[in-house]
């Protein structure tokens, strides 16, 4: 990695992804660097920066850009457009509370939020007054409600049957129902060198999974859902990826003529 005037190498031994899988990182260019000085920081957006792969010298150079913003922008353009009822899956992170806590005082939806973190719940509570939060998991979660959005925001690959996931999401979703998912690509993170205390940021979430987009749209492409958006991570775009999905009208799927 180029950076300020000279070059930084960096070795990694993981056996987190496959070989495949890291020549695909390497590919889509989705590299970044901590630029922190702790490898304890969670936060992308200030402490991170993107390398991009610079051909005439044959390295990694650091992007000076927001690329966040822009995936940003994408999602909160569909949550300002939701309106009905809400079951927001792993709410606990609160990406959105200010807008979902806005469209919930004023009605425009009705909101109940889920996740598995015990504190994260505590924390959402405080940010989101106006929603109704539970500690839960997706598995045991139960109800009767129909739901006319359902929320998967960057929870996805925490959860452990994607198949078994979009199945009940089906049965919980109203006729032409909507899900929104967004969730991080694997990525390679380049680290600076650590203080002996320094250490890892402690997970309380299992991570099960390491989806690209086209990863989960063959997953729902197998159940009666319409792809009505997908943004992919390319070299220029941030590891997030987002898939807009539509339940298809069940007198539809009766009314289908079998092939």
């Amino acid at each position: 990695m180029l950076n300020k005037g000279g070059a930084e190498v960096f070795r990694t031994c993981t056996r987190d992804f496959s070989d495949s899988t890291i020549q695909k990182i390497k590919d889509l260019q989705q590299i970044y660097i901590n630029t922190s000085n702790s490898k304890n920081s969670i936060d992308f957006r200030k402490d991170y920066k993107k390398g991009y792969f610079d051909e005439n010298s044959g390295a990694f150079r650091i992007l000076e850009k927001d690329i966040f913003s822009e995936h940003d922008e994408i999602v909160k353009g569909f949550l300002e457009e939701i309106k009905g009822s809400v079951l927001d899956i792993g709410c606990g992170e609160s990406y959105y509370p200010g807008l979902l806590s806005e469209k919930a005082k004023k009605k425009e939806i009705y909101y109940e939020g889920i996740d598995t973190d015990k504190e994260a719940i505590k924390k959402a509570k405080q940010k989101l007054p106006f929603l109704n939060v539970s500690c839960t998991s997706f598995e045991d979660f139960k109800t009767n409600k129909k739901y006319d959005w359902i929320l998967i925001l960057r929870s996805l690959n925490h959860i452990k049957d994607t198949q078994n996931l979009m199945e009940k999401c089906l049965i919980l979703l109203k006729n032409e129902g909507m899900v929104i998912v967004c969730e991080n690509a694997p990525f390679g993170v380049l680290q600076p060198q650590l203080k002996k205390e320094d250490g890892a940021e402690k997970e309380n979430r299992q991570h099960f999974h390491n989806f690209f987009s086209d990863d989960f749209v063959k997953i729902a492409k197998e159940l009666p859902f319409s792809v009505e958006f997908i943004k992919k991570v390319g070299k220029n775009t941030s590891n997030q990826w987002i898939v807009l999905l539509k339940k298809q009208n069940e007198k539809d799927i009766a009314n289908k003529p079998k092939a």
